[in-house]
């Protein structure tokens, strides 16, 4: 670990997908790519996103998480933000202040 800031880090994310997302031990063993990806501004940006439009019941894609968080940013800024840049503006820029991605 460089650094030994690799560890805690990890453990924050674990204990998100597990207690906040409720997935569970053996699912996140089974993708070991989850725990490192980048948390506050690519995880957690896309998982609110989704929460926002599954609530809504706008959500016309379905795909889950790892489909999700495996796709490029073009793809789902084309899915999940830009359709709804009009009817969730709220969600589209607190999205891309997140993710720290240029506005659409």
């Amino acid at each position: 670990m460089a650094g030994g800031h690799e560890g805690p880090r990890i453990w924050i994310v674990v204990d998100y997908f597990m207690n906040e997302l409720e997935y569970s031990a053996d699912y996140l063993a089974s993708h070991p790519v989850l725990p490192t990806l980048s948390f506050e501004k690519y995880v957690k940006p896309r998982i609110e996103v989704l929460g926002t439009l599954n609530e809504k019941n706008l959500n016309k894609w379905k795909g889950g998480l790892l489909t999700v968080l495996g796709m490029s940013e073009s793809k789902f800024l084309k899915n999940y933000i830009r359709p709804y840049k009009n009817v969730r503006p709220d969600m589209c820029e607190t999205y891309l202040s997140k993710a720290e991605i240029p506005k659409i």
